[in-house]
């Protein structure tokens, strides 16, 4: 492995940023630490202080429980192919806090300039002194508006955190509202049956304004449709006026007004055909005259790494978040659909949270591993090894290394041994400590458009 870096996550910054980043970057973990607060009056409060930089410029709103970053990444690209300088939103970053704000125009994909969201930062805290009453999620969401607006972007496309209702970026005034697949994720916030996910995630509707979204359990979309017609909003769902068709070469997508033929994806697995589908409906309905060009260079262009993520390594190196039990099956799913290149063995590193049903994961996981090695993702959520040690089903055998670097590289000698790959899976943090650490070029980059 290569030497590791220093992250600026959690509370870390590189020592090559300014002292002034470093301390910004330190003091708002700091923040995190005292936990998360679900409520919309203080980002209300902290808007209109700030002058309301949410209502510079126009917006998109993604929500769900998987599958919304792919989603917010390939419809960031394809706005920005069709000549819109767009903001991009998303939560939680791999290796760099600036991660979260990027910003796409024309063949330009970047992260913020790690100055230019200190100074976002102090922004908000002029508006708000001390940033009382408000998180860590909170204090960033207001960053990244704050310096959308100096950037004077056309668009801002902005993933939900946790849920809708609460969350900050529910106060952003979507024009579009994106719902994503649903399923039993932080059910201790949001609730513990797929009918009280439903209601949090469904909040991402507006009133009058389309909803585009994913289908699912009956019972959920029966939730959606329900607050859909309470808005008044026109919903364009996956298996109804919107759909992939599968070819014999390929696919195309029924976008419902009109089809796209011989889509080509940059984000590897079956599942992201879906998110794809939701991204380029929604970007006809931001643009009725859009281009397909425009939607075939977003979609084949996207970027969004650490999920369904190969890496050039000895041995290659597959990374993806897979956190939960639907997000496994996915991955899972997408082993079985590549079978030539996971005919070799895949040994896994795993590492996830508490509140995560490990049985579920293990239980489309297994059936794909040579071996695992089970690690401690840097975050204080993170779950005893040992313990998900004992839970785990095999008949691969399991392994334990409490720290990330040490079961990397086990996992990497067991695949130079049988000619196999690794699978880093079970959290974006595991994935981003991993990333971290190894040579990966571009992960600020210009997109080859």
């Amino acid at each position: 492995m290569n030497t590791p870096r220093v992250v600026d996550g959690p509370g870390v910054a590189p020592p090559t940023t300014s002292p002034r980043y470093r301390a910004m970057v330190e003091r708002l973990f700091h923040l995190s630490r005292g936990g998360m607060k679900l409520g919309l009056e203080p980002v209300a409060r902290a808007l209109a202080a700030l002058g309301h930089p949410e209502r510079a410029y126009r917006s998109i709103h993604v929500a769900g429980s998987n599958g919304k970053g792919s989603t917010c990444a390939f419809l960031a690209t394809i706005l920005a192919a069709n000549g819109d300088k767009v903001g991009l939103y998303t939560s939680p970053h791999l290796v760099s806090f600036t991660e979260r704000v990027r910003v796409l125009e024309g063949d330009l994909d970047v992260d913020i300039d790690p100055e230019a969201l200190a100074d976002a930062v102090d922004v908000v805290e002029a508006a708000v002194p001390d940033f009382e009453g408000l998180s860590f999620f909170e204090v960033t969401t207001l960053a990244a508006l704050v310096a959308f607006r100096r950037m004077k972007i056309d668009v801002a496309v902005v993933e939900a955190g946790l849920g809708a209702r609460l969350d900050a970026t529910r106060l952003v005034p979507a024009e579009i509202a994106v719902l994503t697949d649903l399923s039993l994720e932080h059910t201790e916030i949001l609730g513990e049956t797929i009918e009280e996910i439903a209601r949090e995630e469904g909040a991402v509707i507006r009133p009058d304004r389309p909803l585009v979204m994913a289908d699912g359990p009956p019972a959920a979309m029966a939730v959606v449709d329900r607050m859909a017609s309470r808005a008044r909003a026109t919903v364009h769902r996956i298996g109804e006026d919107i759909d992939v068709v599968e070819q014999d070469t390929g696919f195309d997508l029924d976008l419902g007004t009109r089809p796209l033929e011989g889509v080509q994806l940059s984000l590897p697995g079956p599942h992201q055909r879906r998110n794809a589908l939701l991204a380029a409906k929604a970007a006809t309905l931001f643009d009725p005259d859009i281009s397909d060009a425009a939607l075939h260079v977003g979609l084949r262009t996207a970027y969004w790494p650490g999920r369904m993520q190969w890496v050039a390594h000895d041995p290659p190196v597959l990374l993806d978040g897979a956190h939960n039990a639907q997000g496994a099956e996915v991955l899972a799913a997408a082993m079985v659909a590549d079978e030539d290149r996971f005919a070799r063995p895949s040994h896994f590193v795993f590492g996830a949270f508490v509140e995560k049903d490990v049985a579920a994961m293990f239980e489309a996981l297994a059936p794909h591993a040579a071996s695992i090695v089970f690690v401690r993702p840097s975050s204080p959520r993170a779950r005893d090894p040992e313990a998900l040690a004992t839970t785990w089903p095999g008949p691969a055998p399991a392994h334990v290394a409490h720290l990330v670097d040490a079961g990397f590289e086990q996992a990497c000698a067991r695949a130079r041994a049988d000619g196999g790959q690794v699978v880093v899976c079970g959290s974006l943090y595991l994935v981003g400590d991993v990333l971290g650490r190894l040579n990966v070029p571009n992960l600020r980059r210009f997109s080859a458009r």
